[in-house]
């Protein structure tokens, strides 16, 4: 985080990468995300999580072996119509959960 801006360096880009990759598997498991990304599990849990609250991607539970865990499988909503989410639409939710994430950081640092 940028001390004097209060904005989380590399976070949109981190998002934006995941997004892509996302995109490119179209109906994916965290762990095939994470293999793509050449990430650790955990770490695509996190961004799925993040992508997931500022509605870029959409989960339901995976069907199969029931274990001790849930497992879902992730994929891009079709924002803009059959062909898929637009670009634009795109960054659009990502640069209002980078609006957010600041807005939260402002809050927290407050006395």
């Amino acid at each position: 985080m940028d001390a004097e801006s209060h904005t989380l360096l590399g976070d949109a880009e981190v998002l934006t990468d995941t997004y892509e990759s996302a995109r490119k598997l179209s109906a994916f498991r965290a762990a095939e995300l994470a293999d793509e990304l050449h990430i650790s599990l955990p770490n695509a849990n996190n961004r799925l999580k993040r992508l997931l609250e500022a509605g870029a991607l959409r989960r339901e539970r995976s069907a199969g072996p029931d274990r001790d865990g849930k497992e879902f499988i992730y994929s891009v909503p079709a924002f803009g119509g059959a062909t898929g989410p637009s670009p634009h639409a795109c960054r659009l939710v990502l640069c209002r959960y980078a609006e957010l994430v600041q807005e939260w950081a402002l809050l927290i640092s407050k006395p």
